[in-house]
């Protein structure tokens, strides 16, 4: 229990030195000025498709290739489609997409890593030589080589991108599950008959949070 209590009290001084930089940040004007200007960006791209003036598909709805003017603020396309309109329709995703590729690169990466370090054994072996075979090719030519493969649906680039991504949080997370679970209370829940699930989640988990929480955002 001990090693639970000072999971927490690192995470919670770590959550004290987050807000303390930011605002610390917030004190300088370039700092003032970079989150404004983040924010905007971010209000503008969630905001984006209710604010803007044509469909980002509707074609001719200008004079094709042609400059700024008080109708269409950034001019239209080849086809004559608005191209403000389709920037703030466009901004949404660029935004959403990466967030769920992170966020499934995560849960595969941080399952898989605390399933192959708490099981150990041949099973970790083969996990980690399959690893290895994928961290060793560029991600990105894999990511484009597979996506010219199955297609340029929403769905194949977020999952290609999460299943490239979360071998390199399989890594770090399976270095920490390794290390966790000779500890005392893994041992001491072991003994007690707890499901493997069950050790994961209450025992193991807890302890490699801030390996993981770094990992995700490399």
């Amino acid at each position: 229990m001990s090693q639970v209590a000072n999971s927490r009290i690192e995470e919670s001084e770590f959550t004290a030195a987050s807000v303390r930089g930011f605002q610390t940040l917030l004190r300088g004007r370039s700092g003032r000025i970079g989150v404004a200007l983040v924010s905007f960006a971010l209000l503008l791209a969630l905001a984006g498709p209710a604010v803007a003036p044509y469909s980002p598909f509707a074609i001719s709805v200008g004079t094709p290739v042609s400059g700024p003017s008080v109708a269409h603020w950034f001019g239209t396309d080849t086809l004559g489609r608005d191209i403000l309109s389709r920037l703030l329709w466009g901004g949404k995703s660029i935004i959403i997409l990466p967030t769920v590729a992170v966020l499934m690169s995560s849960a595969v990466g941080v399952t898989l890593g605390l399933w192959v370090g708490y099981k150990g054994g041949l099973l970790d072996q083969i996990a980690m030589r399959v690893v290895d075979v994928l961290m060793s090719a560029p991600p990105l030519l894999l990511v484009m080589i597979f996506i010219q493969a199955l297609g340029t649906s929403t769905f194949v680039i977020v999952t290609v991108v999460a299943a490239f991504f979360a071998p390199r949080i399989m890594r770090v997370i399976r270095g920490a599950a390794y290390a966790v679970k000779t500890q005392d209370y893994v041992l001491a829940a072991r003994a007690r008959g707890e499901s493997t699930t069950a050790i994961l989640l209450r025992e193991i988990l807890p302890n490699v949070e801030k390996p993981s929480r770094y990992a995700g955002a490399e």
